[in-house]
């Protein structure tokens, strides 16, 4: 099984008045070459609970988040759960009945891992629910917790689809950086088994050499290991930037580190200007 390593310090583009595509978007209706569905053979552990019961957990620790030793395992079956990961990866989650948000995971819930359990549309998102990357990083020049929100655990899609997902990360460059993807930071995480539809759509539109923008993570820190994913999803950047103020990927953004690839599939199609 040949595993591709990565060390890519930037990816630069040179934009024009004129549509690049800088991979060509693949035949939807044959098996891409990488990915394979037959290569997933997880299942869900018994004792694993829904993340609607986090909160529970999280009280039961004595108010605080799952750290070494509780290998937390949770699944994940909705547009609002995947919804609420990010919330509580981000800092943001408000329990029902309380009026402050959780702190971040200072582990980044490296000892946790997230079951997708059914393919989700996101277009079934509940009213006044919206979708962030799941972690940011605010400048890649300061490497600090109060600086970033991590995601360092386990996401196993389980072989199944999460579509209609967009975002452009211009819409949360004040409060969470300039990641657009499924997950804005990874570090140390594991993600596997998981396809991402034609209906994904990732944008930069940053304008200050900030942006980093990748169907499944916007910047990868340190040791990130991908292994069994496809995307179908298209990435564009703003057409008024100034060249090189992004970091676009068909996969991952901006690597940093390295990041093992197995059995990784691109099947969208990254364009040199605004889509």
């Amino acid at each position: 099984m040949k595993k591709i390593v990565l060390y890519v310090l930037s990816f630069v583009l040179v934009l024009t008045s004129a549509i690049i595509p800088l991979s060509v978007s693949a035949d939807t209706t044959t098996a891409p070459i990488g990915y394979s569905a037959s290569l997933v053979t997880t299942k869900v552990p018994d004792g694993t609970k829904s993340i609607a019961k986090y909160y529970e957990d999280y009280v039961a620790n004595g108010n605080a988040h799952l750290v070494s030793g509780d290998n937390g395992k949770y699944t994940i079956s909705s547009a609002d759960e995947l919804v609420m990961l990010s919330q509580l990866t981000n800092g943001k989650y408000i329990p029902q009945g309380q009026t402050e948000a959780l702190a971040k995971p200072a582990d980044g819930f490296r000892y946790v891992t997230f079951y997708l359990t059914a393919d989700i549309d996101m277009n079934d998102l509940s009213e006044g629910l919206s979708f962030e990357p799941i972690g940011y990083q605010f400048d890649i020049s300061q490497n600090t917790n109060s600086n970033r929100a991590m995601f360092c655990g386990v996401f196993d899609g389980m072989g199944h689809t999460i579509d209609n997902l967009t975002f452009d990360d211009s819409a949360n460059k004040a409060t969470n950086g300039c990641e657009s993807g499924l997950f804005g930071l990874v570090t140390y995480a594991r993600i596997k088994n998981l396809v991402l539809g034609e209906g994904c759509h990732f944008k930069a539109n940053s304008n200050d050499n900030q942006s980093r923008v990748g169907a499944i993570a916007g910047l990868c820190w340190g040791s990130v290991q991908l292994t069994n994913v496809c995307s179908k999803a298209t990435i564009g950047v703003a057409d008024t930037l100034a060249r090189c103020a992004q970091n676009p990927g068909g996969l991952i953004g901006l690597a940093r580190g390295g990041a093992t690839l197995t059995n990784c599939t691109n099947a969208g199609t990254v364009y040199g200007t605004t889509i």
